[in-house]
């Protein structure tokens, strides 16, 4: 996989769930199912960042690939009154890094309290669409980003 600017994205697939990933699939379930929307079941080969930056083709594990697909595919950040569906939700967090990301679905506004509905992949769990604020990740620090070039 490459950028835009025809560099090489860290990227990796994974065929398996484990065992230990899979233990943990009861307590999402449990504690987010009746906020959520199931679009698709439990795939080993992508995360969030290769469902959001990579056509749910492989993982992106790395905070630099992030840093480097943001960059290099034209990536700018818009303000919260700006957002539109299709851009794209990053979750930081508390130590400043990428946490999770996802799709928005519909835009953080007043009628909502400022709380998009997003669309994500959860590590090897489901694809879901989700109030942002209602899913593993933190969202007291979120940015939102849109392709422009």
């Amino acid at each position: 996989m490459h950028s835009a600017r025809a560099n090489q994205i860290d990227n990796e697939q994974f065929d398996e769930i484990s065992v230990f990933e899979r233990n943990q699939f009861p307590e999402l379930e449990r504690d987010y199912s009746s906020f959520s929307e199931v679009c698709a079941e439990p795939n080993p080969r992508f995360n969030c960042h290769g469902m959001t930056f990579g056509g749910r083709r492989t993982g992106i594990f790395e905070a630099e690939t992030l840093q480097q697909i943001l960059d290099e595919d034209g990536y700018e950040e818009m303000p919260r009154d700006q957002v539109k569906p299709g851009d794209v939700i990053i979750y930081y967090g508390t130590d400043g890094d990428f946490e999770h990301s996802g799709i928005v679905v519909k835009p953080p506004n007043a009628d909502n309290l400022q709380v998009p509905t997003v669309r994500s992949k959860w590590a090897k769990y489901r694809e879901l669409i989700h109030l942002g604020n209602r899913c593993p990740y933190t969202f007291s620090n979120v940015k939102y980003f849109r392709l422009t070039k």
